[in-house]
């Protein structure tokens, strides 16, 4: 079974919500590549990321938070990509009753 790399973050846009004065930053991150469907199921683990329909994640954070929580990303991609293979693997095993093999001789 290939091993595909978890996707890396390229680039982080961040906005400034001036005309709601929030004291938010509204980021989005843009990944190396898009996320598989596994992948994006895996993301749903962690709420304070949104994944969008292209190559990209947004999350909105505290200025003085956005580090962490880039790190967080980058850390909840590897988790996703991880898990990912791992269900898609357990699917491909195959499944051997216990006492199949004394039947057989």
């Amino acid at each position: 079974m290939g091993s595909v790399a978890a996707p890396l973050i390229a680039a982080v846009r961040v906005e400034t919500q001036w005309a709601s004065r929030s004291p938010f930053l509204r980021c989005l991150a843009r990944l190396t590549r898009r996320l598989t469907l596994r992948e994006r199921e895996e993301m749903l683990r962690f709420p304070e990321f949104s994944v969008l329909e292209e190559d990209g994640i947004s999350y909105t954070c505290r200025p003085e938070e956005a580090e962490a929580f880039q790190k967080r990303l980058a850390g909840a991609l590897v988790t996703a990509a991880t898990a990912a293979l791992e269900s898609r693997g357990a699917l491909r095993r195959p499944t051997r009753r216990p006492g199949a093999r004394a039947r057989a001789r």
